[in-house]
């Protein structure tokens, strides 16, 4: 739902500046949800090493 409501922005945009500047920030959220991500299972994996180590 949210793509398409991101689309539709776009899509609506009156003028090519509104245009660039929903699909720039259309790109900085998808870009910022990945390198959440990539946080994310980085600190889990930090997580599970450090919980492996004080095992042993």
């Amino acid at each position: 739902m949210e793509r398409l409501i991101d689309d539709l922005r776009v899509h609506l945009a009156s003028t090519p500046e509104e245009r660039a500047y929903a699909r720039g920030f259309n790109a900085g959220k998808y870009f910022a949800r990945k390198q959440a991500a990539w946080c994310f299972a980085f600190g889990a994996v930090i997580a599970v090493l450090i919980s492996i180590a004080a095992w042993h």
